[in-house]
């Protein structure tokens, strides 16, 4: 059974569209989710849902040779107790400036542009019980014979559960990409090379003679975690040594800051400060986007003491 199939432009929708056609400016001011149907044939005449339980986030809305499209999101994060979304109402009002006027004089002028219904529903989740996203794309079209007619599209469901699986994903192919840090590498070359006179080598397997470096150069075995440097380079080739206590890689950068800091440490508190860095956090709960998921919105919490972000 598909999901919106019941959708309908509203007898004051129609008269707002028409003035909308002529001239007028028309905006998209509200949209509400709420619980209960009416009969199909009576969209048309509806003012308001049957029963309004939560506003919805309206996150665009364009003007397009073919009509205007609408995007929604339902979210439950201020959803105290669970519900069967079965109807959807977006309001509209004409000449209104969205950045001037207040919110109660745009309220005031709004009226109820499109409704859409769906016998079957949609469960909301209480804000307790689970992470619930759901996104709609409305479009306000013009019929051949001039009449107006909406069409419904759902983005999908996003849960908590299937949010982490990307996250996991994506983070998995970032780890695997060698030009996911190229900046930090630079940087680590530059330290690098400063205390060895070159960037070491980090290769599975230990050195032998025709692993070719430079005297001085470091190489970390992968495997083993072994480290080793070039101490010398003859007509046998390049001479690889154990690097002697207090000559590793890692204890000179330990003796930059923490005795105790290994690579696996300079890795994560440096991809920690990144995430610091290119996350804007208002506010303890946080909503934060990805560029990357379009219009992909998550609330979560910030664990300070973890250091990590919980769901």
């Amino acid at each position: 059974m598909a999901h919106w199939k019941d959708a309908a432009v509203t007898n004051e929708g129609v008269e707002m569209l028409n003035e909308w056609m002529a001239g007028r400016k028309i905006c998209v001011v509200a949209a509400f989710g709420g619980t209960g149907t009416v009969d199909k044939e009576l969209l048309t005449e509806q003012t308001g849902l049957v029963d309004a339980r939560q506003e919805l986030y309206i996150l665009g809305e364009e003007d397009g040779a073919d009509g205007k499209t609408v995007q929604l999101q339902v979210q439950n994060a201020e959803v105290m107790e669970e519900y069967e979304l079965s109807q959807v109402g977006v309001y509209a009002a004409l000449d209104v400036d969205k950045e001037k006027a207040s919110d109660p004089e745009t309220r005031a002028k709004m009226k109820l542009l499109f409704i859409m219904q769906d016998e079957k529903g949609v469960t909301i989740p209480s804000a307790m019980e689970a992470s619930f996203l759901l996104e709609l794309y409305c479009m306000i079209g013009i019929t051949n014979n001039g009449r107006f007619e909406v069409s419904i599209s759902a983005a999908g469901i996003v849960t908590a559960a299937y949010l982490r699986e990307v996250l996991e994903r994506t983070i998995a192919a970032h780890n695997a990409d060698p030009g996911a840090h190229n900046s930090l590498a630079a940087r680590m070359l530059a330290i690098e090379t400063a205390l060895n006179g070159s960037g070491t080598i980090i290769q599975a397997g230990d050195p032998t003679v025709e692993t070719v470096g430079q005297k001085g150069q470091h190489y970390i075995n992968t495997d083993s975690g072994a480290e080793f440097e070039c101490v010398e380079v003859n007509e046998g080739g390049y001479i690889w040594n154990p690097v002697e206590d207090g000559k590793s890689v890692r204890d000179l950068l330990g003796a930059l800051g923490n005795a105790e800091t290994t690579l696996a440490d300079v890795d994560a508190r440096l991809g920690l400060l990144e995430l610091m860095y290119r996350t804007q956090v208002n506010g303890n709960p946080f909503t934060v986007s990805f560029s990357d998921m379009s219009g992909l919105v998550v609330t979560g919490v910030w664990n300070e003491t973890l250091k990590r972000v919980e769901f």
